[in-house]
């Protein structure tokens, strides 16, 4: 390829204020891209006569054309030979370079004759020499008729493979094409339908096919219209139909092409719902009634129960103000039936005096431990009992409980045997209530077993399980076993009657089950009748926790004496207050008794060190003392509340009233003791 020559035409050029510079033209002819320059005519419009003329051809347009420099730059028509069906066209578009840039499709004629189709992109450029049209040209990969051609058989090849039934009609109706889609779903062949009416529209259809026809043909399109047509076998099919006119080359609609679907089964399930849903709706309706009536009735009920409920709330009241006071009434004079044998026991009576003692004190106390388990009992059925675990020695629990059941086994002439597990055993528990437990248990073992016979209390550990075993196990009666589940509910006796052999009130044992629950244990029973029983109390046992356990004292100490305190007695009970005053006195103390509340808030100087105060008093009761107290400005005097009611939550009442101990009647007198040098030391 020559170089650009840059002989006397092109110098010309550069004369003129509309000529580009050299450098933009050696630009140019470097770049990959076939492109023409022409000189831009003179402002304003030039003459219709003004030919533009080219004075730049990139040396790529020349070597794909074939044509030579000066043939392309020699005159106006030399350029206007490379475009002779658009050169009017492109002529017009330079002589208006105010509409530029424009893209336009050329035909292109290379020097041989032969034509290709080009994009001729036609735009105003400017350097430091002036203002010209720049031309570029892009080559067309084929040509209209052969991409109309693929586009064609594509086309074709996608409706002949389309899963959907694809067919075409002219104007009036005639089929012009028709799928294999078609075919399966109408059941007529290709052969019957092309070049006959549509075989799917009957004459009950024509009226619908034809309003859609001339609809169509007008230029409207439709998209997913449901009709009903039929198949070869006469059957109604359900289609969603899909209508585009088709256009000749001169613009004009020359047929129809149709997509269908066929939603015969939409349509069949659609109608089976709307059928379901009618029932389905008639069924709710029914439900409702149904429902309305049963919304009546538990409205009825809900009152009926509130109703019922008030009337429990009232009967449990009830219940619990009479174990209250059945409580009080009962503790009252057990506190002074205890303490004064406390008394008398601690002043070593004569060898026959003592055995009386010790029989009114154990008779005591068997009373003390019927109140408890009734009152036991009601706390848990309301959920008010709780456990107050601490590390206990297995042994120590067991030896405690054995030494208070030991005389009644005396007298029946029974043998009473322990058999402890080898190696020290603790257990995190609540001591008093093991103790009751097992207590309960022997009692009962004692109760049931004839004169001269065998009780052994035994303690085993079981690693697998991870649980500590107690069994209390004798010869006597034995429990049939059928009525083994019976003995752990309450006030069940098996041996009832007025002529039953051994006392109790039958709660034993449902306190033991209860208290065992409350420890996460379990208890069982293995029993023949006139062979004795075993009870098997089993609770949790933690290795881990053990090793942390240490050895404590749980001796009682002995009862500490005053130091000449002067004590205030708040008692209206003279039994109580004959033996409080005659221990206290013993041990030191300087006592002041007051028998109501109002001889207690109207004493005088000397304060007490310390006031004893029972709750339940005649006329101004012990929370009101209590009341008057701090109200007068001696709340710094220490008050140690006695009261005989163990109801859940009185023992939290007292102290918010300003009490700062409790103590339930009756208690030992050296726990009496220990409490108030506490309360008198702080």
């Amino acid at each position: 390829m020559p170089p650009l020559s840059r002989g006397s035409r092109s110098d010309r050029m550069f004369d003129h204020s509309t000529g580009l510079g050299s450098g933009s033209l050696d630009l140019l002819a470097q770049m990959p891209v076939m492109t023409l320059v022409w000189h831009s005519p003179p402002q304003p419009t030039p003459t219709p006569t003004q030919e533009p003329l080219l004075f730049f051809a990139s040396p790529q347009l020349l070597q794909q054309t074939g044509y030579g420099q000066d043939t392309l730059l020699s005159s106006s028509a030399g350029w206007q030979n490379l475009f002779p069906e658009d050169a009017s066209t492109v002529t017009a578009l330079l002589k208006q370079p105010e509409k530029l840039p424009q893209a336009l499709v050329v035909s292109c004629r290379h020097v041989s004759g032969s034509e290709m189709k080009f994009r001729l992109t036609l735009s105003r450029i400017q350097d430091n020499t002036g203002l010209a049209v720049l031309g570029c040209l892009e080559s067309l990969p084929h040509s209209h008729s052969h991409s109309a051609r693929q586009a064609q058989e594509l086309l074709t090849a996608i409706v002949e493979a389309s899963p959907l039934p694809v067919y075409s009609v002219t104007t009036t109706g005639i089929v012009t094409s028709w799928n294999p889609a078609a075919e399966t779903v109408f059941g007529f062949s290709q052969a019957e339908a092309l070049g006959n009416p549509l075989p799917i529209v009957q004459p009950e259809h024509s009226e619908e096919f034809n309003r859609l026809r001339l609809q169509v043909l007008a230029g409207q399109s439709y998209q997913g219209v449901e009709v009903v047509r039929k198949n070869r076998q006469g059957q109604d099919l359900f289609l969603s139909l899909n209508m585009a006119p088709l256009y000749d080359e001169q613009g004009q609609a020359n047929g129809i092409l149709a997509v269908t679907e066929d939603i015969t089964k939409r349509k069949q399930a659609e109608q089976e719902l709307i059928s379901l849903n009618s029932g389905l709706e008639e069924r709710v309706r029914e439900r409702t009634r149904e429902l309305e009536t049963e919304i009546v009735q538990c409205t009825q009920m809900e009152q009926q129960l509130k109703q019922t409920n008030a009337e429990l709330a009232h009967a449990v009241h009830i219940k619990d103000e009479f174990l209250a006071n059945m409580s009080h009434e009962l503790r009252t004079p057990l506190t002074a039936i205890l303490g004064l044998t406390e008394l008398l026991l601690d002043k070593e009576p004569s060898t026959q005096n003592l055995q009386f003692l010790n029989t009114i004190h154990d008779s005591g106390q068997h009373l003390l431990s019927l109140i408890n388990d009734i009152l036991d009992l009601a706390k848990i059925g309301a959920g008010h009992l709780s456990l107050r675990p601490e590390p206990l020695l297995l042994d120590d629990v067991c030896e405690n409980s054995l030494r208070l059941v030991r005389q009644m086994a005396l007298i029946k002439r029974q043998t009473l045997r322990y058999e402890a597990f080898p190696e020290p055993l603790w257990i995190h528990a609540d001591r008093i209530r093991i103790k009751q437990i097992l207590v309960n248990l022997l009692s009962n073992a004692v109760k049931f077993t004839w004169p001269g016979g065998q009780i052994c209390l035994r303690t085993r550990l079981s690693e697998a399980t991870q649980e500590v075993i107690i069994e209390v196990e004798d010869t006597g009666i034995g429990i049939a076993s059928e009525d083994q589940e019976q003995i752990f509910k309450p006030f069940i006796q098996l041996d009832s009657g007025l002529n039953r052999h051994a006392g109790g009130t039958g709660l034993g044992l449902a306190l033991v089950r209860h208290l065992t629950q409350l420890h996460a244990g379990k208890i069982r029973v293995e029993s023949h009748p006139g062979q004795g029983s075993c009870f098997a109390l089993y609770l949790p046992w933690n290795p881990l926790e053990q090793n942390d356990i240490h050895p404590q004292n749980t001796a009682h100490p002995s009862a500490p004496r005053g130091q000449g305190e002067r004590i205030l007695l708040v008692e209206d009970q003279s039994e109580n207050v004959f033996m409080l005053e005659s221990y206290l006195s013993e041990l030191g103390y300087e006592v002041q008794v007051a028998q109501t509340g109002y001889e207690a808030i109207q004493l005088n100087s000397p304060w007490p060190d310390l006031i004893l105060l029972d709750i339940h008093l005649p006329g101004l009761n012990g929370y009101e003392v209590l009341n008057h107290l701090q109200a007068q400005g001696h709340e710094d005097i220490p008050v140690m509340a006695l009261t005989a009611l163990a109801g859940s939550g009185h023992r939290e009442k007292i102290l918010a009233a300003g009490a700062k101990q409790c103590l339930h009647k009756p208690f030992p007198l050296h726990e009496l003791a220990q409490k108030m040098r506490e309360l008198l030391a702080s």
